[in-house]
């Protein structure tokens, strides 16, 4: 048992004996993160185990996960970020793709933004709906423009892609 649950539980004895606990919004929403956090780590490791021959190699996209990929996705699903640096062609968007449609399914993610070259944002779009069943909103144009452009119901509802300049004017 994690010190957290831990917390949690004395919490709840001292309220269940009449003691008020007073837990402050930015130390309840610590409690939901790091739960959701060990929540996402366990079932890594549950996959971990049986990752060559996990259905969602299978289903998650509309194509099947090399197994290096998918552990790809486990990791940056464990650890909520992640970097993929591997050599071009091994697949880095795919597993891209994987995390973002895999994030909505087990905690409950919205919303994805894709930072990216202006160049490739259309190469981005093609990838997304090649690789899954859900759509994205490829922002473009000034500040006022892209607002109403990240409220779209797209993709996750909404996965979007911004050139990197652009990021700094959000």
């Amino acid at each position: 048992m994690t010190e957290l649950v831990k917390l949690i539980r004395f919490i709840g004895r001292m309220e269940a004996q009449g003691t008020t606990v007073t837990v402050y919004p930015d130390a309840e929403e610590y409690f939901q993160q790091r739960s959701l956090t060990e929540q996402l780590q366990k079932q890594v490791a549950d996959i971990r185990t049986t990752a060559a021959d996990n259905p969602l190699r299978r289903t998650l996209l509309k194509t099947e996960l090399l197994p290096y990929q998918f552990e790809g996705i486990q990791f940056a699903k464990a650890t909520g970020r992640a970097i993929l640096a591997d050599d071009m062609g091994l697949g880095k968007t795919i597993q891209g793709v994987g995390v973002a449609e895999l994030l909505p399914r087990l905690a409950g993610i919205k919303k994805v933004l894709v930072v990216c070259p202006a160049s490739l944002k259309a190469q981005w779009r093609s990838e997304i709906t090649r690789f899954c069943e859900r759509d994205c909103q490829v922002v473009v144009g000034k500040v006022a423009n892209r607002a109403e452009q990240y409220s779209s119901d797209a993709f996750l509802p909404s996965a979007t892609t911004s050139k990197y300049c652009a990021i700094y004017q959000i």
